[in-house]
Order: C-alpha cells, then structure tokens, then sequence
C-alpha cells in the first residue's frame, strides 16, 4: 500500500513539474514593438542570427527552437510560443496562410544572407563574389526578387545547356524547406537562391547539382567534401566562420516578430464543411505539382533501405552468433563487446558518423551508408534473438544427432535450425518493424526518404497534420504488407500448424 502511494504520489508531482515547465503560452498583454518581447515565450529557428540576437536581447524569455521556418506561425498558433522570429521575406511568402496573425520589424536583427563554402574552396569563393559585385543591383538582380515575391510557384528556373556547360559540375548542399528562398516545386530545386547559383554555373559554363539534405546536415556535409558549396539561406555567423567559408552577402535581410492577431481571428471566408477541407487538403499536399509522386519515392526508398538493411543485418546477426558460441576466446570478446556498443549507440548518432566521418571521404552515396549503418545495428540486435533461440533447444537434441552418425554441421542445419527460426521468427517480426520506422532518421545524410518528403510537403503548404496523416498511413501501410510476408514465412516454418490448417480448410 505504502509503495502504491508513493507511486501515486511520485506521478502526480511529477505531472504537477511538467505542466509547470512546459506549459503552453497565454494571452499576456498586446505586443506592438520589440521591448513587448521581454518575459516572453519566444520561438525561431535553431542556430539562426535571430537564435543568436535572441539569446543575447531576451535573456528573461524562454527561447523555443524550431526546425523549420514554417513552424515558427504553427508554434503561435497553437500557442506553444507567444511569439516568433523569421525573416521578413519568407514571413512575406507565409501571411496569406496565417489571416490570424500579424507581424513588426526587429529592427535591431538584420541578417546577411550567404553561400557556405569548404574552407579549402577559396578561389570558388572569390569566383562566386566576382559573380555577385556584378550581379546585385542590376535589373536582372530586381526583376528577379520581384518575380519570386509575386509568383514563386511558376517563376521558371534558368536551365544551362549541356552543350555549352562543359567545365564540370557544381555541387549543392541544400535544404529545400525555406520558401522562396530555396522551396521543391515538383520534383525541382527551386527558389532565389538555386536561381543565383544556376545562374553563376552558365557564366562559368559548369552544370549543377543539387543534393538535398536536413538543415543541420550542411554544414558538415560541406566539410565531409560532399558539396562544393551550400544554399540555405544561411547568416554569416561567427560560430558557423569557424567551421566554413562564406561568400559575400548578396542580401542583408530584415527579420520580424510575428504575433497573434487582436480581435476576430476568422478569415472572413465562408465556412467549409469537414469533407470540403479534406479535399482541399488533399489536393495542395498531394496532387498538386504531382506532389504523390515525391511521397511514392520516398516510400519506395524507405522500402529500399529496410530490406536491404535486413538482409545484411541478418547475415551480420547469425555471423555474431556463431562467434557468440566459438570456442575462441577472442571471437567471443569481440562478439559480445560489439553488441554492447551497437545496443548503447544511439542510431541517427551512427547515422552521421559513419555518413560524415568513416566515409566522409569517399564517394559513398547516403543510401548505401544508410544500408551499412542499420545493417550494423540491425546484426547486434538479431544475433542476441539468434543466440537466445539456439540456447533455448535442448542441448540432447544435439548429441542425439551426434550419436545416429550426423556430423556437427549436419546436425545443426538438419535438426536445430528450423526448430530457432521457428522462435526466432516472433521477436525478429517486430525488431524488423523497429527498423523500418527507424529509417525515418535518413534525411540526416541527403537521403529523401518518406518522412524527408512529408516535411518538405509541409514546408510548401504550411499544413503540419495533413502531410503527417499521409506519411503516418504510408508507413502503416509500409509496415503492415511487410509483416504480411514476416507472419507467411513464419507460417511456412511450422510444419504442425501449416499441416492442421490444410486439413481443415483453413
């Protein structure tokens, strides 16, 4: 009794803690100027200028990070941060979706934008800001900025020609989720800056290459040697100036304070029954720009990387195992201290070492890597289930087998392995299914996989539940046809069960 209520007791401080820590934003007075920000619940984007101003103005508010810029107006919504800080230009691309909410100057936060860069890339460093002291300015450079603020989804990107872009071919690491700075439209990398660097590689006479990857993944996909240079919209920070060369700014940016709006908060539009916001829904995140076929191939990738991960991480598992049962000492340690690293590795900490570090270098592409890390932490997992299982027969079995003239290898393939299959095949059914949502983390190393295509949907139409419904229901689907398979083999393997179930009709 005493042991119940010290649990109880326990929980409910515990939750009495968390809902005093985290807790929710609230309506604590208007908001007109930067001063307001003082004792508030602030949110912007991690590791951004505005991160920095923020941290060093407002060390009385609570500063709450995001991701992506088109979480900032989902956090105020929702009111899990009072207010937000972006850039004004990607606020511009974003207002028409947010009617409930306003926005004023930070005056004191002006950021300049530029292209990261390899420390070593000097001599493209200065061949990029020759390109730009003639470049800004010009008519071309307005008309430009004008035709992405007025009509980003159909301004045309400049295309080299391959005939006369024979110089090689420029790399670029990007994260595609910072309208109209840099947006996917369709399957095309698209935005001001993508049109700056496309434009750069004609005048060079250089084709170009975009690799998409997670925000936090380019600058050291730059100093892996992946990249040749970076477009993300990115401030020349000083923390980041240790780690990459910059380009000269080719815009210096105003950043804002977005808020709720005072009064009625409705769009004034007329009312949409439930069935009509589906279809609308459905329509912006999944036909529209052929937006499904983005979501297919990121299924299809995540679908790639878990079989082939599985397979290797099998053949890697049963390969443990037997060392696990060698006679040799040595094999048996490294074994045993293999496993213990894998199962105390976090996975997406893997992910980046081995992308970043052990094949920085090399011209590996983030699928394989992807395939590599998970065969590895897949192997420490099944070759416990494998050693479990082979523990688990009667070791008589063995030495009857023995004794009716089987040799040791025979005996072991004739009459103790079917029988672990058999137990081994429940558990490695669902460490299979933890696999498969652990992919998830690939977006790291410039793998577009399912999750990566349903945030950059997000990015371009401002929805956070309705891109997430369909990643949610593509991985149930992902992980209920590959059970299907699991649970069949699994059937095959019990001659018993299978027998039974012919005869009755099953």
């Amino acid at each position: 009794i005493m042991n119940a209520k010290s649990l109880f007791a326990s929980a409910a401080l515990s939750l009495l803690l968390l809902t005093g820590c985290v807790g929710t934003a609230g309506d604590t007075g208007l908001m007109e100027k930067p001063e307001d920000l003082h004792g508030r619940i602030l949110c912007t984007l991690i590791g951004s200028a505005q991160d920095l101003y923020l941290t060093d103005s407002f060390q009385d508010s609570e500063i709450r990070y995001v991701e992506h810029v088109v979480d900032v107006p989902l956090m105020i919504r929702n009111r899990k941060a009072d207010a937000g800080v972006t850039s004004s230009l990607m606020w511009m691309f974003q207002e028409n979706q947010y009617p409930d909410m306003r926005s004023f100057k930070l005056g004191a936060c002006n950021t300049d934008i530029a292209f990261p860069l390899p420390k070593e890339n000097v001599a493209l460093a200065s061949e990029i800001n020759s390109f730009l002291d003639g470049f800004i300015g010009t008519g071309e450079y307005h008309e430009m900025m004008r035709g992405w603020r007025d009509s980003a989804d159909t301004r045309p990107m400049p295309v080299p020609d391959p005939e006369v872009c024979n110089e090689g071919v420029l790399t670029v690491v990007t994260s595609p989720d910072q309208p109209p700075f840099i947006m996917l439209r369709g399957d095309e990398i698209a935005g001001i800056e993508p049109e700056i660097l496309t434009r750069f590689a004609m005048e060079k006479h250089c084709g170009i290459q975009f690799v998409s990857v997670n925000f936090n993944g380019i600058i050291p996909a730059l100093n892996a040697g992946k990249a040749d240079v970076g477009c993300a919209c990115m401030s020349n920070t000083p923390e980041r100036s240790r780690s990459v060369l910059f380009s000269d700014s080719w815009i210096k940016e105003e950043s804002v304070v977005v808020v709720r709006a005072d009064g009625d908060t409705s769009s004034g539009g007329a009312a949409i029954s439930w069935l009509g916001h589906i279809k609308d829904s459905f329509e912006r995140n999944v036909m529209y720009e052929q937006r499904y076929k983005l979501l297919l191939q990121g299924m299809l990738m995540t679908i790639v990387i878990s079989l082939f991960s599985a397979l290797f991480g099998t053949l890697l598992g049963i390969l443990l195992s037997m060392q696990s049962a060698s006679r040799s000492g040595l094999l048996r340690a490294v074994s045993r201290h293999y496993i213990r690293f894998m199962r105390c590795m976090p996975e997406v900490v893997l992910l980046m070492v081995m992308y970043y570090v052990v094949f920085g270098k090399t011209d590996l592409s983030g699928t394989a890597v992807a395939v590599v890390a998970f065969s590895m932490c897949f192997g420490a997992y099944t070759s416990v289930i494998f050693t479990s299982a082979v523990d688990s027969i009667d070791k008589g079995q063995r030495e009857a087998a023995l004794a009716m003239g089987f040799t040791p290898m025979r005996a072991f393939f004739t009459f103790i392995l079917p029988q672990v299959v058999q137990r081994a095949l429940p558990v490695y059914r669902n460490e299979f299914i933890s696999l498969v949502k652990a992919t998830s983390i690939v977006g790291y190393i410039t793998v577009f996989d399912l999750t990566r295509a349903g945030d950059l949907i997000r990015c371009r139409t401002f929805e956070a539940f309705f891109p997430l419904l369909i990643v949610t229901a593509m991985y149930f689907l992902i992980i209920w046809f590959l059970t299907l398979l699991l649970r069949y083999m699994e059937f095959k393997v019990q001659p018993v069960i299978h027998k039974y179930s012919k005869k009755s009709g099953r």
